[in-house]
């Protein structure tokens, strides 16, 4: 998992997010 590029479910110490981040760099 490389920043700039995520795709998925995160789990956090607040819960799970949803991520979903396009690659604009």
């Amino acid at each position: 998992t490389q920043p700039g590029k995520i795709s998925g479910i995160v789990k956090t110490q607040f819960g799970y997010h949803i991520i979903k981040v396009l690659e604009a760099k």
